[in-house]
């Protein structure tokens, strides 16, 4: 009787949830041009990543035995799998998820090599923004209009 009570909770819960969820997304969508700064979109994308790279790891693990060298194969195409799928959530999310995987690409004394060498690319090729953006960024945070003598739009390194 009691978890029939918790689990009809949950339901409704989950319902109302999802409901509230699909209500802001539709009026932020047309509001926003863009709904990739937003918090939530990005937040969502990264819980939906790892949560698909735990699902993937243990369904494609399961009842190997360890010692095998098959277990070995299949877990280095897991590593490289789950890597991919983390170099698709930095570019995507932009921002501090890029410099989390450039920080991941120079763990090379404590992460499997698939991360490593998968991540390396954000070093070099890491997305870059146009210069509109950081205008519009620039005029967000200082509440000013940019007014620089001289602005180069080409970048020498990543900081």
């Amino acid at each position: 009787m009691m978890m029939s009570t918790v689990a009809r909770a949950f339901k409704y819960s989950l319902i109302g949830c999802t409901a509230l969820g699909s209500a802001i997304s539709v009026t932020t969508l047309a509001v926003n041009d863009d709904i990739n700064p937003i918090g939530i979109v990005r937040l969502s994308r990264a819980a939906r990543t790892v949560f698909q790279i735990g699902f993937m790891y243990k369904y494609d693990l399961f009842g190997i035995d360890k010692t095998s060298s098959e277990y070995k194969k299949i877990k280095s195409h897991c590593h490289q799998k789950a890597a991919e799928m983390l170099l698709d959530l930095c570019c995507a999310n932009k921002g501090v998820y890029i410099k989390v995987g450039q920080h991941i690409a120079a763990l090379d004394y404590l992460l499997p090599t698939e991360y490593v060498q998968t991540m390396k690319v954000l070093h070099s090729h890491a997305p870059s923004n146009k210069l509109e953006d950081v205008y519009k960024v620039i005029s967000e945070d200082f509440k000013k209009k940019m007014g620089f003598n001289n602005f180069s739009s080409s970048y020498y390194g990543l900081c």
